[in-house]
Order: C-alpha cells, then structure tokens, then sequence
C-alpha cells in the first residue's frame, strides 16, 4: 500500500465517525422522519426480531345512543389504514399523558361518529397483545373473511374510555365485558345506598375492598393535586417488609388514574388490600405547599 494512500484510509474511520455523529445531531434539526436511512439513521431494522406475541392498540365501542353494543365490538384497527396511524399516534399521546383528552376529542370522535352513525357513543382505547401462532393456524379463515382479525385481540390494559358527549371518563378495573352506564349504576349504588366514611373536600365511601371518592362539582385543583392514602392494618405483620417498619401502607396515588368522571361530577374508583384494615387517612397535597385537606376514619370493630 502506497504512503499516501494508507494517509487516506487512516483518516477516513474517524471521518466516517465524525460525519455519522454529525448527522444524528442534525437529524431533528433538519426534520426527517424515515426510520431507515441506511447508515446514518435508525437501526431499528436491524435490532427488531419477530416475536411470536405483539401488542397493538384498538378501540372498543360500548354504546351508541343510549344502546349497548352486544358482545365486545371492535372498531379500529379497521381496514382504514389512516384510522389505524391515528388510533396509535392518539394512543402514544395518551400513554405521555400530553394533551391526551384533546387529541381524542379532535382525533377520534369524528372516526367514532362517522363508522358507528351514533352522536353519543361511549368507547375506549385499549392495549392489546394477539398472539402470531393463533393468526397463522387461522389464516385461511381470516383471508377468507369467516373471521375478524380482532378476534385474535386479548385485551391487557384500557388507557382510557370516552364518552364523544360527556368527555372523558377514567375507570380503575374497567373489564372489557362492561359498559361505561353498568359501572356508572354500581358507583351511583354505593353513592345512594351507604353513608360517606369520611365527609371532607370529598365524601369518601368503603363497599368491601373499594374505596370510593366523590365530589359534586371538582375544580382543576381537585383532580390535578395529588392524593394520599395511608392504609394502618389491624395486623402490621400483613405488610411488605419495606412498609413494616413505617406500620402503614403507603398508596398515593394520581386522579387520573382511578377516574369515573360525568360532568361536572368527578369519582375516584380505586381498590385497597383485603387485609383488616384499622385505619384510613387520606387526603391532598401539593408538592412543597403541604395539604389541602386530610381526614382519617377508624375502621376497627365497623
């Protein structure tokens, strides 16, 4: 090999490096999108193997007017492949909890209107896991249209369920097998039927092992504060061996993670352990302002 020839090829490496890390850093700058641009970009299509279970998102509809839908129906993915990249894009949103309610309501209301003809349809956006093997024995009936592709969806976990009148609704537990006016006679129920544990900010209710909090008219302070919830067994030797030492459970806990909200109206829906509890405090705080409100009830010989 020739001197100057060698010269060069010394220095291309670490040219090479310089001009790849380069171009990463430009990536955002210059805004392109492609995951693959061969060698500058993504790896992605190296790195991802297939994998015998995936997870996808779809949406379920529970009611359409007033009507339960019968059985679990699927609405997205369809055969619309901008409904499913808006499904997904709308789903990503959500699990980063940004502008979530937002970009469903601008989103997919005018999809869920559309496909099911109905004003007032109460759905939710669903993580699903499908397993490729069950997709491969069926294939032929799948191709055939004898069965839907949704058939094959299990149901993991609901990021959110919406009402395109009411607004959003949370509910801690929601199974796939219930509609959002079942869950919404049960809490009523437990509203109606039995007297509060605790009257504060919020009344706060015990049916078994489900806690239940509920307010008539809730202002953003009320559902973006933080809540705590400190459990005190009757027997300490239930607990973890991380909370023994402190004699109570710790369950803090987000409103939007256990939210049935209807109107103006708003309920947490959450449940505690099972263990003799002797008892609850709970309340709000604000980080680094302290507590809006606290209360705690004996439960020990109820």
């Amino acid at each position: 090999m020739s001197f100057s020839r060698y010269r060069w090829v010394k220095y291309m490496i670490p040219l090479f490096l310089l001009l790849y890390l380069f171009m990463v850093w430009l990536r955002p700058a210059i805004g392109v999108r492609q995951d693959e641009i061969f060698p500058f970009f993504s790896w992605a299509l190296f790195s991802h193997t297939s994998e015998w279970e995936t997870t996808e998102n779809a949406l379920i509809v529970h009611v359409i007017d007033g009507r339960k839908v019968d059985g679990t129906r699927y609405l997205i993915p369809g055969r619309e492949i901008r409904h499913q990249k808006t499904l997904k894009n709308t789903a990503n949103v959500c699990v980063r909890r940004e502008e979530c309610d937002h970009v469903v309501e601008e989103w997919i209301y005018p999809i869920v209107r559309n496909v099911t003809r109905g004003d007032d349809v109460e759905f939710s956006i669903v993580e699903v896991s499908i397993n490729l093997r069950d997709v491969q024995r069926d294939i032929w009936r799948l191709a055939s249209d004898e069965i839907d592709h949704s058939d094959f969806y299990k149901v993991d976990k609901i990021l959110g369920s919406w009402s395109t009148v009411r607004g959003l609704v949370w509910v801690s537990g929601f199974q796939s097998s219930d509609t959002l006016d079942d869950r919404w006679e049960t809490l009523e129920r437990i509203i109606s039927e039995s007297e509060p544990i605790i009257s504060a900010k919020y009344d706060v209710y015990l049916d078994g092992s489900r806690l239940v909090y509920t307010k008539e008219s809730c202002d953003p302070v009320d559902t973006y504060s933080r809540f705590f919830l400190h459990i005190i067994p009757v027997d300490v030797d239930v607990l973890s061996d991380e909370r023994r030492r402190y004699s109570f459970d710790n369950l803090d806990f987000d409103f939007r993670d256990h939210l049935y909200m209807g109107g103006e109206r708003c309920i947490v829906e959450l449940e505690i352990p099972g263990y003799d509890v002797r008892v609850i405090r709970t309340g709000q705080f604000i980080s680094g302002q302290g507590n809006l409100w606290e209360a705690d009830v004996e439960l020990e010989g109820r």
